[in-house]
């Protein structure tokens, strides 16, 4: 489901510090990677719709301040709530749904 595909994106983007993307995966690659092992890519990849996706998310990420408190709570059907507050006192509340 693209839906809950792109929240699950967002959510990881939310965390402190670095996501872990492997090869392909802005590109919607969808296959399991080869740890310590040479992963080419297809040749063939073209931009799309997850792929602006994730320049968006990067970009919002490289902007973003320091997060000095983050918690998370699961609600019902599946909910996640995600509460960050900044270094510069703004607070934001997301959820995601998964």
């Amino acid at each position: 489901d693209m839906d809950k595909y792109k929240s699950l994106l967002d959510f990881m983007f939310t965390y402190n510090g670095a996501p872990f993307i492997y090869a392909g995966m802005e590109y919607g690659l969808n296959h399991r990677p080869e740890l310590f092992e040479k992963d080419p890519l297809p040749d063939n990849l073209k931009k799309n719709e997850i792929y602006h996706l994730f320049e968006k998310l990067i970009s919002n990420k490289k902007k973003e301040k320091e997060i000095i408190n983050q918690t998370f709570k699961l609600l019902e059907n599946n909910v996640v709530e995600v509460r960050t507050t900044y270094v510069d006192s703004n607070k934001i509340i997301k959820t995601y749904k998964f």
